[in-house]
Parts: structure tokens; C-alpha cells; sequence
């Protein structure tokens, strides 16, 4: 009877905490401009990736996904690839080929959902460096417009996943 007075106690407690979360939310000024700043950032990049989601690959990413397809299907295809291009990104892209993905699901889940988070990564960590919520604000939205990272965004490329684990 005591377990599940305790337990209902950290339940009310975890609502409480969740509805002062919420609260001060709504009541910061600068939560909803980096929420406006997030939006807009989604929306280029989900208008982007469906603008290139079928788009021929250059050669620096056919070398990737060839050699994806290769780790994937064993047999079907003898692709050696370069030095430069070994990387855990064709590795990952292998995985899932292997379970079955298709290549615009794989460059969904591998380049541009870190390209999302990275906006949100980058405002939470300016945020505890500069204790200044306008910093955050400033660099999340350099972040959303940036031409290199809009343009690995929507391409095989490892420079935004390896950003992403950086950050």
C-alpha cells in the first residue's frame, strides 16, 4: 500500500513538473521565437528534401551508397570504395538497406533529420555556454540558413551526421 502511495506521489510530482515546463513555455518570449525559428526551419528543409528526393547522385555520394549497397547485398555488387569515403556512414546506410529502407527514407534518417536536430542542438548548447537566450536564438537561425549545411542536407554526405554527433 506505501509502494503505490510513493508511487503514485512521483506520478502527481512528474505531472506538476510537466505543467511548469509548459507554463514557462508559454510565458518566455524567446521559447516562442526559437519555436518560430524551428518551424521555419523544418519547412525549408522538408521543401528542399522533397524538391531533391529523387535527384541523380554525384559521384562522392554514389561512392557512398555503392558501397552501402554492396555491404547490403553481398554478391550482387563488387564495389571497392575509395579511401576517402570509408566511413560508418555507409555502414549505416547499409543497415538500412538491409531492413529494407529506400534511399530518400535513408537520406531522411541519416542527413536531414541530424539537420533538423541540429538547430535545436545548436540553441540548447549556446544557451548553457552564453546564458543568453538571444545567442541561441541568433545561432539556431544562422544554423536554418547556412548554405553548407542546407546544402549536405540533402545529399549523402557525412558532414551534417558527423556534425550532429559532434555536437
Amino acid at each position: 500500500m506505501e509502494e503505490e502511495s510513493n508511487i503514485q506521489e512521483s506520478i502527481n510530482s512528474k505531472k506538476e513538473d510537466y505543467k511548469k515546463s509548459i507554463s514557462n513555455f508559454i510565458k518566455d518570449k524567446y521559447d516562442w521565437i526559437f519555436f518560430g525559428i524551428f518551424v521555419l526551419g523544418i519547412v525549408i528543409r522538408i521543401y528542399y528534401f522533397f524538391t531533391t528526393m529523387n535527384q541523380p547522385l554525384w559521384w562522392d555520394k554514389s561512392d557512398y551508397m555503392a558501397y552501402a549497397k554492396t555491404l547490403a547485398y553481398i554478391g550482387l555488387t563488387n564495389w571497392i570504395v575509395s579511401p576517402q569515403h570509408n566511413s560508418l556512414f555507409s555502414y549505416l546506410a547499409a543497415t538500412f538497406f538491409k531492413i529494407g529502407f529506400t534511399s530518400p527514407l535513408i537520406k531522411f534518417l541519416l542527413v536531414l533529420l541530424p539537420s533538423i536536430l541540429l538547430i535545436l542542438l545548436t540553441y540548447k548548447i549556446c544557451n548553457i555556454l552564453y546564458k543568453d537566450k538571444r545567442i541561441g536564438l541568433i545561432c539556431s537561425f544562422l544554423m536554418i540558413i547556412f548554405w553548407n549545411i542546407l546544402f549536405n542536407s540533402f545529399r549523402f554526405h557525412v558532414y551534417v551526421l558527423a556534425l550532429f554527433f559532434a555536437f
